[in-house]
Order: structure tokens, then C-alpha cells, then sequence
């Protein structure tokens, strides 16, 4: 098969074979659009709304489109979340040889604001009559991380190998513990799939195009009193098979994974 040389010179169109962009979708709905069709005389900028609203959540539910990105730990020991940051899949540092080791979210750790507080106990407010708020309590996180212990009464989900950290999403910051100073963080996180971007570059797996379809088509007509509810509940169930079709594809199950997950059973077990 021929390869076009443009591709091979210009790294910006590798694997664009794989995605749609979210203006493809908004013109294949507007181009499949007919007169009997109960969204024929929908205005462009409404189908881009849904359009917008499917890549969000089909990222989040079923596509999970994940990025990887390096950053580099001061002594602030936070870092802030990325403008397209919707949740972390994973939170590692990255030692000298470029290996990771995965580091875990310890939930005890105190994100609350402490109000200040008179002699009285009465709180004391700003020329705005805002309350005056400074950091809450937290744990003392200088320690080194307890090591494994051969005991029975240790609580073992308190044992941070690795490190911990804590996402404090009204902030918008990862906060680290303090063994993680000076280290390379490897933030690998899902992005909502538009935030900063055109509509020539929102992009969303070609597996995900029918979906899109359908939930645009679903969301447009879901609130229209005017339309009846046999055919709303037609096109959530046309939705619905849509969207498992779009995992299946995501998620094919293949021979060669099969069979290195069943080499693990073979595995010899010492007995103690």
C-alpha cells in the first residue's frame, strides 16, 4: 500500500486515521438531516452544543482518552491540575532510568480552611464581610513512609511505598507528601477532550462517531414537549445500543492477552 510522503514527514498527522473530529460530526448530523427528521430545522450552533457534550462524556464513560504529561515537583510540594483535567487515572514519580512507581491517594489527609476565630469564638470577616480563612490542620507528612511490618495489627492502607499525594479539586491542585520533593511527577489523567481547542482539532475515536449521532439527536429532542415520548424512548434505546457497541469496539478482547493473563496460573506457589 502506498503511504502518502506528507504523512510520514509531518508528525502532526500520525494516527489521525484513528479519530473524527467535531466538525466532521456536526456536518455528517446536518448532512443526514431530513424533512420528516424532528430536528430538520435545528439552528447549527445548538448540534455543536451536544456535539461538545458527547466527546465530554464519551471520553469520561467509554473512549477514555488519556494524556501523559511530566511535570516537576518543587518544594511547594503541589502541583495544579491541567486546564482539560477531568480525573487522574494514575499518579507516579519517575526515577533516573525513566521508571515509574505508581503512587496512591491517602484520604486522610485534611483539605478544609480554618476560620478565624476572636477571643470570643465569633468569626472575623474582611471589609467585604467575607469570612478570613487560612489553611485547616493537616498531618505531619515530613516522615519518611512506614515500611512493611510482619504484624498482624498493621493497618497495611496506611503504608505509602511510593509516596502519597491528594487531589483537592476546589483548589484545583495534586498535593504530594514530602518524599516526593524534587521529583518527577508522571500525571496520567482524562481530558475532557476540548478545553483550548477548534473544532478542526476536538477530536473523538471514529468507533465513537455513531454514538455521537445518536446522543446528539436524543439530547436535542429530550426536553421538546412537543415531541412524543415513544419516540424519545426510541431514541434513548438507539443511544443505549450505540454506546455498548462503541465499548465492545474499544474494548476487543484478543487472543494474545488472553493467553498472557493465563500464564500467570502456571506459576509455582512456595507453601509456608
Amino acid at each position: 500500500m502506498a503511504i502518502n510522503q506528507d504523512y510520514c514527514s509531518d508528525s502532526t498527522l500520525w494516527g489521525k486515521g484513528m479519530y473524527i473530529t467535531l466538525k466532521d460530526i456536526v456536518e455528517e448530523y446536518m448532512d443526514g438531516l431530513t424533512p420528516n427528521n424532528h430536528t430538520y430545522d435545528i439552528e447549527r450552533r445548538l448540534v455543536i452544543k451536544q456535539a461538545r457534550n458527547a466527546i465530554k462524556e464519551f471520553n469520561f464513560s467509554s473512549v477514555k482518552n488519556y494524556k501523559y504529561i511530566e511535570l516537576e515537583l518543587t518544594n511547594s510540594l503541589q502541583v495544579t491540575v491541567p486546564p482539560d483535567f477531568v480525573d487522574y487515572y494514575k499518579i507516579s514519580w519517575i526515577d533516573e532510568d525513566g521508571n515509574t512507581y505508581p503512587m496512591v491517594q491517602n484520604g486522610r489527609l485534611n483539605l478544609g480552611q480554618a476560620v478565624l476565630q476572636d477571643h470570643d469564638y465569633n468569626f472575623i470577616c474582611d471589609s467585604d464581610g467575607q469570612w478570613i480563612t487560612v489553611d485547616g490542620t493537616s498531618p505531619t507528612i515530613d516522615d519518611p513512609a512506614p515500611s512493611y511490618s510482619s504484624s498482624y495489627n498493621t493497618n497495611r492502607s496506611m503504608i505509602f511505598e511510593n509516596g502519597y499525594f491528594k487531589l483537592d479539586k476546589s483548589a484545583g491542585v495534586i498535593k504530594f507528601s514530602s518524599d516526593a520533593k524534587e521529583r518527577k511527577i508522571l500525571l496520567e489523567y482524562i481530558t475532557d477532550g476540548y478545553s483550548g481547542l477548534s473544532d478542526t482539532e476536538i477530536k473523538i475515536h471514529k468507533y465513537a462517531s455513531n454514538a455521537a449521532n445518536e446522543f446528539i439527536y436524543f439530547k436535542l429532542i429530550e426536553r421538546d414537549k412537543q415531541i412524543p415520548d415513544s419516540e424519545k424512548r426510541r431514541a434513548r434505546k438507539a443511544l443505549n445500543v450505540a454506546s455498548r457497541k462503541m465499548r465492545n469496539r474499544m474494548s476487543p478482547v484478543r487472543e494474545e492477552d488472553i493467553y498472557q493473563i493465563t500464564r500467570a496460573r502456571s506459576r509455582w506457589v512456595k507453601q509456608i
